[in-house]
Parts: C-alpha cells; structure tokens; sequence
C-alpha cells in the first residue's frame, strides 16, 4: 500500500473523492427546497463551522485527530485535510494540525516497516542505487520529502530502509520535521487563496483572482521541478534515488532485472520464435 504506484493511485482517488463530495455538497444546496444559493449562504457555512469547533466537546478530539491520523497513513493529501480545518479553526491550527499528525504518521509508517520488515518490498534497482550512493538516513528523510511528487508514506518506506537496524531513529526527527514544514507551505497557502475565491465577505474578484493564479503558477512550478533532475537543489547522489523513485516499476530492470512486462514479452518472443534446428 505505501509504494510509490500505490500512493499514486490512492492520491487521485482522494482528489476525486473530495470533488465528488464538493460537487454533492453543491447540488444539495441548490435543492429547490433550499431555496437560493449565493456567496452569503457559504459564508454562512463557514461561520456556523467555526462555531461548532470552537464548542465541541474535549473528548471527540482525539477520536477527530486519529481519523485525521488514519486517512494520513492511507495516503490521503495532507491539502485536502488542511482546507477542512482551515475554514473551521484557520490557518494556524490547521497548519500545526496537519503537520503534527504527518509527522506523526511517518514514525508510525517507519516504525511498522522496520519491525515488520516492509523495507525489503523496495525495488532492486532503488535498493542498489541507496547503497551505491551511502545516503545517510537523515538526507534520504530530508530531500526526497521536499517534492510533492514523492508521497510521504513512500518515503518513509524508504527511510526505514536506510536506518541500520542497530540504529534509533531518533536522528530522522529533526529533519523529517522540518521538511515536512517546508513541503506543506506552498500548498497550504495555494488552498486558502482558492477557498479565499468563496469565503471572503469583502471579496475583490480581479485581485482573488490573480492572486489565485499566481500561486497557482508558483505550486505547478514546484510541482514539476522533480520532473527537471539538473533543477534539484539537492545532493548529486540523491539525484539518482529520486528518479529511481518515480520509476518505481522500472527500477527492477534497471538493476538488470526485468520487469514482470519485460519478462512477458520475452517469454512470448521465445515462444512465437521457430526452433532452428541444424
């Protein structure tokens, strides 16, 4: 589940999810039985949200943050919890929220892939290019969590790959904190310019707009450096890891074993190929 396709899928399929719900959510309120829908109505929304969490009893919140706990160790987009949150509790609480419980999950995933020796599903060819490049555990928890194109329950898989079985892993703490922060900035701050377009009373429609389309530039940019590798700004050994990352199904052929695909196809060749006989 915490391989990179994997959380590929599971990342599109919570996107899609939260536009199902937001459709669903629009549709019921422009029921006629509710009459007309505007601006105010959201607004409205919002505020009877933020009521409701300021007075809710102190024992649903632990239940509340392992929720939030679980859908993260799913692979759910740390954005679509935050925009939740944010409109009841703001930018701060949700911010601290997200990160917290993020970080709480990759101890959580790093923990269960040790004990439980998850580390050894890594492709062979990510495998070796870790152990060619001797990645300490601390820079493989640092750069690759930078990117948004890498999910985090990935590489926390990895992580738990690179920290020797004799060593704690307290040493990840610090860095896997601070690139968590630094990974959830810029995404954070795109969603509430985005939910900014239809909640804010005194709303300037031109310049919501263009504030929404230049951090939206600025997210997409962020999001296709990875793609870019002479545009990292991290080590050159790291370099090769990230790429072995996003070609996870490809890894293993890089390590000179084929794929399953591969394996197929030359076993059909072999079979369409006529004997020759001398």
């Amino acid at each position: 589940m915490w391989n990179f396709n994997a959380q590929i899928k599971l990342r599109w399929f919570f996107f899609f999810l939260a536009m199902a719900a937001l459709v669903a959510g629009y549709l019921f309120l422009k029921m006629p039985d509710s009459g007309s829908f505007s601006r105010i109505d959201l607004l409205e929304l919002q505020i009877r949200l933020s009521v409701y969490s300021e007075f809710i009893n102190p024992l649903f919140i632990l239940p509340i943050f392992l929720l939030i706990l679980l859908f993260l160790l799913a692979g759910c987009p740390s954005v679509i919890i935050f925009s939740i949150i944010y409109l009841a509790n703001g930018f701060a609480i949700a911010f601290f929220s997200v990160t917290t419980a993020q970080m709480l999950a990759s101890l959580i995933t790093i923990y269960w892939s040790r004990k439980k020796g998850k580390a050894v599903l890594l492709p062979a060819g990510l495998a070796q290019s870790i152990k060619v490049a001797g990645i300490s555990p601390a820079s493989m928890t640092l750069w690759p969590r930078l990117y948004l194109s890498y999910p985090l329950r990935t590489t926390d898989l990895i992580v738990a790959a690179v920290i020797p079985e004799d060593e704690p892993s307290q040493r990840i703490y610090l860095p896997g904190f601070l690139a968590i922060i630094i990974r959830n900035i810029l995404p954070f701050i795109w969603a509430t310019y985005f939910l900014g377009l239809f909640f804010t009373i005194n709303l300037n429609p031109e310049q919501a707009s263009a504030d929404f389309l230049v951090w939206s530039s600025l997210l997409l940019i962020y999001i296709a450096v990875p793609k870019v590798p002479e545009l990292l700004p991290c080590k050159a050994s790291i370099k090769p890891i990230l790429q072995d990352i996003e070609n996870w199904s490809c890894s293993n052929a890089a390590a000179g074993e084929p794929s399953k695909r591969s394996r197929n196809r030359i076993k059909l060749g072999m079979q369409a190929r006529p004997s020759q006989q001398t």
